[in-house]
């Protein structure tokens, strides 16, 4: 990837998350993510009453776009009921108790619609 493409996606991402809107307020990279999961590119995904919860375990490239991301792990992301979007990032061990937890939730509704 380019200086220039890596300049025109921290823009776009920029921008997004200063005006109102799903990302208002939220990390630089929130909508760069949200575009991964659009795009089924996600490590996995939860679905239970709660909404659906997405994880993506952050590569060298995603560094490399975002710096900010340099001690983080992973991240997971859902979109809220009114339409905003949030993604947390995780270090490693953080992000596998998250994972855990939510492989949890999904189990225990799945047992409970049995």
């Amino acid at each position: 990837m380019t200086k220039e493409e890596i300049k025109k996606i921290r823009k776009d991402c920029k921008e997004n998350v200063s005006s109102p809107g799903k990302f208002e307020g939220e990390a630089i990279y929130s909508p760069y993510f949200r575009e991964t999961i659009l795009g089924g590119c996600q490590d996995e995904e939860f679905s239970f009453h709660d909404g659906c919860y997405d994880a993506i375990i952050v590569t060298e490239d995603d560094r490399k776009i975002f710096p900010e991301l340099a001690s983080v792990y992973g991240v997971i992301c859902n979109e809220t009921e009114t339409g905003f979007f949030l993604c947390h990032g995780f270090n490693q061990d953080d992000y596998q108790e998250e994972i855990e937890n939510l492989q949890t939730q999904e189990e225990e509704e799945e047992n409970e619609e049995d």
